[in-house]
């Protein structure tokens, strides 16, 4: 591959960060222990434009650097491999966004998201409280498929997408 184009896919890749860092670190409800945002619905949205691994690493990074900002800083290391692995269902082969794939990856992404701080609140907290997360994670899973689906379709409205993979 052309280094023109790897670093291309590395400056997509940093706005998505910077992007999903905004939706997650202003767009968003504090809760007991932690915060519902609407920055996975970006996560989803650059892991069906961006090939893997860049948009892997901007979804990580960019909600990794809101725990961060926000004063979690317990939870970066968590919150990197969760992203990281709720865009690893997604394709940015397909020619379009909503495809079957897609559908199904949000019900993975989502779970993912859901298991992964149920886990993760267990080792830093116990299960008891990590049990009072699982509602915030569900809607917070449910509000990113809705905002992913808000932007497919809008780029379907806007002409469908343009390859960054390109």
């Amino acid at each position: 591959m052309d280094n023109k184009f790897k670093i291309k896919k590395m400056i997509y890749a940093s706005v998505f960060a910077a992007m999903i860092f905004v939706a997650t670190a202003f767009l968003q409800i504090s809760g007991p222990t932690g915060y519902v945002h609407v920055g996975d619905g970006l996560i989803y949205y650059a892991a069906c434009l961006l090939p893997f691994p860049y948009s892997a690493i901007a979804g990580a990074l960019g909600a990794g650097l809101a725990d961060l900002y926000l004063g979690y800083a317990i939870w970066i290391i968590p919150t990197f491999i969760i992203k990281f692995c709720m865009s690893l269902f997604f394709t940015s082969k397909s020619d379009k966004i909503l495809c079957f794939r897609n559908y199904i990856a949000l019900a993975v992404g989502g779970f993912i998201n859901i298991a992964g701080y149920f886990i993760s609140a267990c080792i830093i907290y116990d299960w008891k409280i990590a049990l009072t997360d699982i509602p915030g994670n569900i809607i917070q899973s449910v509000i990113a498929a809705a905002v992913f689906i808000l932007l497919a379709l809008t780029s379907k409205i806007f002409g469908e997408r343009t390859k960054l993979n390109n």
